[in-house]
């Protein structure tokens, strides 16, 4: 059983570009979808590149054949021929693009795939680690300062730290990172999406507030992610969305597979 909900700010931005939609599949094979966008490309494209993966995403997913994930690289190669054609279709949007992170968490464990900067974090007890790859130059800067070539401040304070060397802009992909193996699930364990609005906190502490509120409800904990981002007050915070899922205990099957439905449970 899982416990999951999401929330986003829009930061100091004048518009929201971050969606995210959750699709709950019941079945012999009880699986949640968690889907999160970050657009780019101004006011108008980002929000339609954002909203526009995530929609072609899901509808290239064939919710009868399990395991879903298995299904993803196809289904982001639909989302981005989707942004090609919608970018093709209207010249004010040329350039859009999105950053995209897919996670299905079934019977314990979790398989995802993502493109972007956009974090996926697993918290275990007193642990927590970003599970997914980082298509963006801050990896390449903080592993510059961890061999000496550049101080660390230099590498945090770096004007080109946020510059995506991967995303769904229609044009071919260039990096995806998609699990090699589920990664299991204990129960109690925290899966968080975000766009990387929520990196104005530290990893250390997204794990801090969440052992202090360990037993509070997702949407609480979304809540209260949020309000600590807003809390920094930073100059030019970005929009900022999370997605967090509690693992409460294992799912038990209750619907036979021939009886599959699905439940799109929110877009933003």
């Amino acid at each position: 059983m899982l416990d999951y909900a999401g929330a986003q700010i829009a930061g100091k931005r004048a518009y929201q570009e971050d969606a995210f939609a959750f699709r709950a599949v019941t079945g012999n094979d009880e699986s949640l979808i968690c889907l999160l966008a970050d657009g780019m490309g101004g006011h108008a494209a980002g929000d339609v590149a954002a909203n526009t993966s995530i929609e072609a995403f899901s509808d290239a997913i064939e919710w009868q054949s399990r395991p879903l994930h298995e299904q993803f690289i196809r289904a982001l190669d639909k989302a981005n021929r989707a942004i090609y054609r919608t970018a093709k279709d209207d010249p004010a949007k040329e350039g859009m693009g999105c950053t995209f992170v897919a996670v299905e968490i079934a019977n314990g464990h979790c398989n995802w795939i993502s493109i972007g900067d956009s974090p996926l974090f697993h918290v275990s007890g007193n642990q927590i680690r970003r599970i997914n790859a980082d298509h963006s130059m801050a990896q390449q800067l903080d592993a510059a300062a961890a061999r000496g070539e550049i101080t660390p401040e230099e590498a945090r304070n770096s004007s080109s730290r946020n510059i995506l060397l991967s995303a769904l802009t229609g044009d071919p992909i260039t990096r995806v990172d998609q699990s090699k193996a589920a990664r299991a699930l204990g129960k109690g364990d925290w899966i968080i999406l975000a766009s990387d609005g929520l990196e104005t906190l530290e990893p250390n502490e997204i794990l801090s507030l969440v052992q202090r509120h360990r037993d509070s409800s997702a949407k609480q904990m979304c809540s209260l992610l949020l309000q600590s981002v807003e809390a920094r007050n930073k100059p030019g915070q970005d929009n900022a969305t999370v997605m967090a899922v509690r693992v409460l205990e294992r799912s038990a099957s209750a619907v036979p597979d021939d009886e599959v439905t699905t439940r799109p449970i929110r877009a933003g």
